[in-house]
């Protein structure tokens, strides 16, 4: 396979501001990270709260500079600087309340970014439309409603079809069933199977449940502390986990397959 993301030696600090007559701290949110994702595969960044697994998301889309070290994207380094480049990778966040403009119709929100990034328009652009929502599992009844009339599961499968509108290469999901149901949860994450598979589609999946990563992903990152504590085969991660970090992750989760 070939690598489509590659990190290398990254690096991330935050500077926390001074209370009153204490001294600046440096926070090591991303320490010297290497890791790589091969084209079509699903990889899971997975870490508890603080981790770093977002802060490497943010800086890979562009949402967020980094201090050292590279990000390639297809051998290139990411510098988000055409259109063409930044509709290739795209971010699926875990709000989404934030992630849509509850003032624009779905029609609008779906239809917006092929009419900015690919000039389509009339009929065309409406059938592309309901090509996207029926990918996604909804129908044509959606274009016409608001963000606030739609459940959780709803709105995650709007903001999942508008980021397929821009035909991606590389999709970032952050947390993005974390704050649904679990039957909602299973759905969507079937979602993404379905087009890792038929679309081809390559996922970089943040989550801290690894419940959720055993069924989902191809490799495993497991983070901690801005570092990556261990790396590897999903099936092997969890049958095998070198780390007492991922070891104690894997014992905490009811009926785990690591303790079976």
């Amino acid at each position: 396979m070939k690598k489509i993301l590659e990190i290398n030696n990254l690096k991330k600090n935050f500077r926390t501001e001074r209370i009153f007559f204490g001294s600046n701290k440096i926070i090591k949110a991303v320490d010297d990270v290497f890791f790589s994702i091969n084209s079509g595969e699903i990889c899971a960044l997975v870490g508890e709260s603080g981790s770093g697994k977002t802060t490497i998301a943010r800086c890979i889309a562009g949402l967020e500079t980094f201090d050292s070290g590279s990000i390639l994207f297809k051998g290139t380094p990411l510098i988000f600087k055409t259109k063409e480049e930044r509709r290739k990778i795209q971010y699926i966040f875990q709000d989404t309340y934030n992630s849509l403009n509850p003032r624009m119709r779905i029609d609008d929100t779906i239809s917006e970014p092929i009419k900015y990034h690919f000039e389509i328009k009339g009929q065309k652009l409406n059938e592309e439309v309901n090509k996207l929502l029926k990918k996604v599992g909804l129908n044509e009844s959606f274009r016409k409603k608001f963000p606030h009339e739609l459940s959780g599961g709803q709105r995650q499968r709007i903001v999942i079809a508008r980021a397929l509108s821009l035909k991606p290469e590389l999709i970032i999901a952050d947390e993005p069933v974390s704050n649904l149901d679990v039957s909602i949860q299973a759905q969507i994450l079937q979602l993404f199977l379905e087009l890792n598979i038929k679309d081809k589609i390559t996922f970089l999946f943040i989550t801290h449940d690894l419940r959720i990563v055993y069924n989902l992903a191809d490799y495993v990152i497991v983070m901690k502390d801005g570092k990556i504590v261990e790396q590897g085969q999903t099936q092997k991660i969890y049958s095998k986990p070198q780390s007492d970090y991922t070891q104690n992750l894997l014992y905490s989760i009811p009926a785990s397959p690591f303790k079976n």
